[in-house]
């Protein structure tokens, strides 16, 4: 696997779709080898101050009390997620619809919240976006297929074993994503 010795696989769960208004809920990301071990995690609910809809809640399973109790400032959050890549030297980071949803939403959040210093993303050697790769691979093997796999499809497709009624967990996520990337990297 060489420069995917280790890798960062990233999630979030939002309060809504759109990355110039809406606040992250709930971040996840996970360390890990080439084996698929979790080597070192990062799991944050954020209080943002905002009532979160019951759409949201019947989405991703995150209520206002679970905020309450468990939420940290958004400012802690982000200083957090600056330093996990460096404390973990991972050069690559990884999600699921990475490139069109995750990655964009954070950056554009930490903007949003982070008044005190002037934000240096942390450096990546290589992003994979798992709904990319997957759906280019199955595009190539199966002429016919159109469109983006979902994590659950892409599950489906790869044989490895997924609840729907664990979805929408920022950790439950993770650990799918980095599963089916390292099934991926092999296929």
């Amino acid at each position: 696997m060489g420069l995917y010795d280790k890798f960062i696989v990233l999630d979030l769960e939002t309060s809504g779709l759109n990355n110039d208004r809406d606040d992250v809920l709930e971040i996840y990301a996970g360390c890990y080898d080439q084996q698929g071990r979790l080597l070192d995690e990062m799991h944050y609910y954020i209080d943002n101050g905002i009532e979160i809809s019951q759409e949201i809640t019947d989405i991703n399973g995150i209520t206002n009390e679970l905020i309450k109790e468990k939420g940290k400032e958004p400012l802690k959050v982000c200083q957090a997620w600056k330093q996990f890549p460096f404390n973990n030297k991972c050069q690559a980071l990884v999600g699921h619809n990475l490139f069109l949803f995750d990655y964009m939403f954070l950056c554009n959040y930490i903007q949003r919240k982070n008044k005190v210093d002037k934000w240096k993303y942390p450096s990546f050697h290589t992003m994979k976006d798992t709904m990319i790769l997957s759906s280019e691979m199955r595009k190539q093997n199966d002429k016919g297929y159109r469109g983006w796999m979902k994590l659950q499809v892409m599950c489906q497709w790869l044989g490895v074993e997924f609840k729907e009624d664990s979805a929408h967990s920022a950790r439950y996520d993770v650990g799918k994503t980095a599963e089916c990337f390292i099934k991926l990297l092999r296929k």
